[in-house]
């Protein structure tokens, strides 16, 4: 048995071809773990993974490492907060109504927080996370 692993036959940069397998086969069965498209060679190296992709270089036999990054896109942060935001607004409809049981200062606050609630959805910075606890006042509590 042998460690092999299983490399893009076509580079994805010059002189370096992504790592998609890794594994321990009978010597003699190496090359049959290639699949289209692919070259298998003996030998140990990592697999890709969420955070890496690990790459070879047949002409020199170097190894190597690239991060990937696992922080959200724009839209997926986008689309994780907004719900949050909608859902904070509504909870929070109440602090605006002239008859809430607010000082003007604790108005003002949550005028504040309702309007950095309406912008964050546009202005959320990618892999930044937000507290959406709206301000609490001891004679009304935590939402």
């Amino acid at each position: 048995m042998a460690q092999f692993f299983v490399y893009e036959a076509a580079p994805y940069t010059p002189g370096q071809h992504r790592i998609v397998r890794v594994g321990v086969a009978p010597e003699s069965d190496i090359a049959d773990q290639a699949g289209p498209g692919e070259v298998a060679v003996v030998g140990a190296a990592a697999a890709s993974t969420k955070t890496a992709t690990y790459w070879y270089d047949p002409a020199t036999g170097d190894l190597g490492l690239e991060m990937v990054s696992t922080l959200p896109s724009a839209q997926e942060t986008y689309d994780r907060w907004f719900g949050g935001c909608r859902e904070m607004l509504r909870a929070t409809e109440w602090a605006m109504l002239p008859d809430a049981p607010l000082s003007p200062a604790q108005v003002s606050e949550f005028a504040t927080y309702r309007a950095w609630l309406r912008s964050l959805p546009a202005n959320a910075v990618q892999g930044v996370e937000y507290d959406l606890t709206p301000p609490a006042y001891p004679e009304i509590g935590a939402l």
